[in-house]
Formats: C-alpha cells, sequence, structure tokens
C-alpha cells in the first residue's frame, strides 16, 4: 500500500513538473522581440530601423523590418517547432526595404525555435537563422 502511494505521488511529481516546464517554454516566447542577428545585415542597422517581431497574439503576430507593417499567424508544435502562415503587409513606399524582402522570403521557411535567455533563436528548414533579444532587454 506504501509502495503504491509513494509510486502514485513520484508519477504525479514528475507530471507536474513536464508540464509546467512545456507551460514555460511555450509562454517564454510569447512576448514582442527585437531582431540583432539576420543574413548580412549590420546589428547596428537592424537597431536602427527598429526591426521587431512581436508575438504576444498567436493569431495576429506582428512584425516591422523598417518599413511596413507585416502581420501573421504562428503555430506551435511539440517542443520547439514553429510554423508561420497567413501573411499579410501594408504597402508603402520604402527607399530600402532589402531587410523586409529578405524577412518575407524566409519566414515561411522557419520550422523551429529556441529560447535562450533572453534570445530568441528562430531556424529555417535550410539551416538559416534569426536572433532576436527580449524587447524589455533591449
Amino acid at each position: 500500500m506504501k509502495t503504491r502511494l509513494l509510486l502514485g505521488i513520484l508519477v504525479s511529481a514528475i507530471l507536474i513538473s513536464c508540464k509546467a516546464k512545456m507551460e514555460e517554454t511555450t509562454q517564454n516566447i510569447h512576448r514582442k522581440w527585437m531582431l540583432i542577428q539576420f543574413e548580412n545585415f549590420q546589428k547596428e542597422t537592424l537597431i536602427e530601423k527598429q526591426c521587431y517581431l512581436d508575438l504576444t497574439d498567436q493569431k495576429n503576430a506582428m512584425a516591422n523590418m523598417g518599413c511596413n507593417s507585416l502581420g501573421f499567424v504562428y503555430e506551435l508544435k511539440n517542443d520547439n517547432e514553429i510554423l508561420f502562415n497567413q501573411g499579410r503587409t501594408t504597402h508603402m513606399y520604402c527607399e530600402d526595404h532589402a531587410i523586409e524582402s529578405q524577412f518575407l522570403s524566409i519566414v515561411k521557411t522557419i520550422s523551429s525555435y529556441k529560447v535562450k535567455g533572453h534570445k530568441l533563436h528562430l531556424r529555417t528548414n535550410t539551416d538559416k537563422e534569426l536572433i532576436f533579444v527580449a524587447e524589455d532587454w533591449y
């Protein structure tokens, strides 16, 4: 009887721990992120243009890469899978929209994410990486 009780408590503790870890991982991504590393763009340029990705709302994720407002729906799967779809954008004239063009072409291929401390790493299915820092650490 005592063995079953101890086993039940142990299993419950493990399940609660796993659920807490999973919630912690997905909750960390739901915030506004500032882009600090992308392709060959200088970090200073990304900061100057205030490039960001706002993931606070999965059905209305927003981004700006220096000119137009971009919108997406994203889905989290498993431990570290992320899929972006239903992209939309405003259509303002911009003299330099190289970052935005590159971002729009790559966002559809992003397949995984990892939150490390206050940084978000997004990786494409061709192994390209975008690195963001949480806005409140910026």
